[in-house]
């Protein structure tokens, strides 16, 4: 994505030659072959591509004509490294001290006087994400994400019948957004999104791990911004998905499309097991850069 400031986060005027940078956000790195890579949330930018068209003194086309190649000289500067929550840490309970987070840190995590992470956090590693840039701010959102909490016995098909020599964690559909000030160097929770669909989307039983009598429930399960709604949690913003569009407009953000993943089976009185990729045509507005839609 590009990015335009004039200004840094503290006010200073941004001289000419770095008003517009070119940056790299995470994506998927995997290669089969190799059993190499995989889902990052490292940053990467530039200050402009420059490229040259050359030609290839060797080679000729069947005009005989010398063929012409383009040749990058654009160098990248590695803005943030690959980032995770320190080790034991499960991803939900290393954001449970930001302010607005609706549920509640486990005995392991103590928030005062000090919250033992702060600034240590960004959003989770990802590929199929959106990223806008808004008045020389950049925002992340939604996207296919590493879970970076362990897979529960349970969860897992089979089950497990001997003690697991590594750990084990899902890739799960995401909806928060993150938002950077500074080209992507430190970075600021601006919603959590949900670990539930909205309305329209979610089962009208829910999972066992989101049927509810009340909000509390919901909060219970650390399932983000949700509230119960006929017996199940359900998000009160756009839902998580993959490959849709974002823009910004006229003081607007508008996310719109995309895929998502809905249940498709049933184990007595809710869903359960897998399901299927559904394609999405809805659209969303956000007045206030992402916090309300």
């Amino acid at each position: 994505m590009t990015l335009i400031r004039n200004q840094t986060s503290t006010g200073e005027p941004v001289p000419h030659h770095e008003r517009e940078l070119l940056l790299i956000l995470g994506g998927d790195d995997y290669d089969p072959v190799e059993n190499t890579g995989g889902f990052r949330n490292d940053i990467w930018k530039t200050e402009g591509a420059f490229v040259q068209a050359v030609n290839v003194l060797h080679e000729r086309n069947r005009y005989s004509e010398y063929r012409s190649r383009i040749v990058s000289r654009t160098s990248w500067e590695r803005v943030v490294s690959d980032v995770l929550p320190p080790p034991g840490v499960e991803y939900r309970e290393w954001l449970c001290c930001l302010v607005g987070i609706p549920w509640e840190c486990s005995g392991r995590t103590i928030c005062e006087p000090l919250d033992p992470y702060a600034g240590t956090r960004i959003w989770s590693p990802r590929k199929n994400h959106a990223a806008l840039s808004v008045e020389g701010s950049v925002y992340v959102m939604g996207g296919l994400a590493r879970a970076v909490e362990e897979l529960s016995a349970t969860d897992s098909n089979g089950g497990v019948l001997q003690p697991r020599l590594i750990g084990r964690e899902r890739a799960e559909l995401r909806n928060d957004i993150w938002k950077s000030d500074d080209a992507g160097e430190s970075w600021q929770l601006v919603t959590p999104g949900c670990w539930v669909n909205n309305e329209a989307l979610v089962d009208p039983s829910g999972t066992s791990s989101t049927q509810c009598r009340t909000s509390d429930r919901c909060r219970e399960n650390r399932l983000g911004m949700t509230r119960c709604s006929l017996g199940r949690c359900i998000c009160t913003m756009w839902g998580p998905r993959e490959k849709f569009g974002a823009a910004f407009y006229d003081g607007h953000m508008y996310v719109a499309g995309g895929s998502t993943h809905a249940a498709a089976q049933r184990c007595a009185g809710f869903a359960c097991g897998e399901g299927y990729r559904r394609y999405l045509n809805d659209v969303w507005m956000s007045p206030d850069l992402g916090k309300t839609w």
